[in-house]
């Protein structure tokens, strides 16, 4: 597999002009929909379906880690499906750049590398990508590290015509609340969980405490409790980053709430997933221990649905 390389030069302009006009149509809904606030619930939903069925549950867990298994694949398709209504990117591309993050964290190969400042982490990188990971993407590069999700004829698809999700979720708002449902139903909530999403790449590698001790040594991600709740789970940076393929993040404090996690369990006693990777014990880098898994000598099982 290559390695990835991160242009010098900004060459994804046009996301960011995109990025500034979405943010900027913000304001103006703010200004012009302040009196629509009984369309939050809207809102909340929708970040319900997108960051945590769709980004954390979907692309995240299921498909860059495959932590756990869904018992129909029409099923793992559907969130995955959900998370291309947030529009970052199709899956491919996504779980191949956080497959390069976890591989190379905070490095100069990594594509979101904390030690270029926190606003590069957090949204520069997006215009100092490597050229392979820009529009059009050039996937006979990126599918290399993400093979298993390649092989789905759906997800290349999807990958390709990311934009379709969005643009049609956007389409049946206005065709059923006009504008104030668009901004109340798709502006909010994109910029809600863009920005979550983001703040995991730069503040949980910059704020926050430390379980373990992470591989490779450059790796500094951190547990923080602001970005766990925001991200829905997602804070438990440094849990993660020790044990990447575990479907659960929270492990020590009382306050590791991990709410895609709850998610994941309910799908199971539903019936609805097959299994789920997590450690059998664990033991932090303070001697503290859980019925989860020690970083030094791990054993991830999978517990199967009875």
């Amino acid at each position: 597999m290559g390695h990835y390389k991160p242009s010098e030069k900004p060459n994804n302009i046009m996301v960011l002009c995109f990025l500034f006009a979405l943010h900027g149509a913000a304001l103006f809904g703010l200004i012009f929909f302040r009196s629509h606030w009984h369309l939050l619930p809207l809102t909340c939903i929708y970040i319900f379906l997108i960051q945590n069925l769709g980004i954390t549950f979907g692309y995240h867990r299921c498909l860059a880690h495959r932590s756990f298994e869904l018992r129909y694949k029409w099923m793992e398709r559907l969130f995955v499906t959900f998370g291309c209504c947030g529009f970052q990117m199709g899956p491919i591309w996504w779980c191949s750049i956080h497959r390069m993050h976890h591989k190379y964290s905070d490095t100069s190969q990594d594509p979101h590398d904390r030690t270029k400042g926190f606003w590069y982490s957090h949204i520069i990188w997006l215009i100092h990508l490597d050229p392979h990971y820009t529009l059009p993407p050039k996937s006979e590069f990126y599918f290399d590290n993400v093979k298993d999700i390649y092989a789905d004829p759906y997800y290349r698809w999807l990958d390709k015509y990311f934009f379709v999700p969005w643009i049609c979720s956007l389409a049946a708002f206005y065709s059923i609340g006009a504008w104030p449902w668009v901004f109340w139903g798709g502006i909010i909530p994109f910029l809600y969980h863009h920005h979550a999403t983001w703040l995991v790449n730069s503040v949980t590698h910059r704020l926050g405490y430390r379980s373990f001790e992470t591989k490779p040594l450059t790796d500094r991600s951190t547990n923080n409790w602001l970005i766990g709740l925001l991200a829905i789970g997602e804070g438990w940076h440094n849990n993660h980053h020790a044990f990447p393929s575990s479907a659960k993040h929270g492990f020590f404090r009382w306050w590791e709430l991990d709410l895609t996690y709850i998610v994941i369990v309910l799908f199971r006693n539903l019936g609805l997933v097959n299994s789920l990777k997590i450690p059998q014990q664990v033991t932090n880098a303070l001697g503290q221990s859980s019925t989860y898994a020690s970083r030094q000598s791990v054993k991830i099982i999978v517990r199967r649905a009875k």
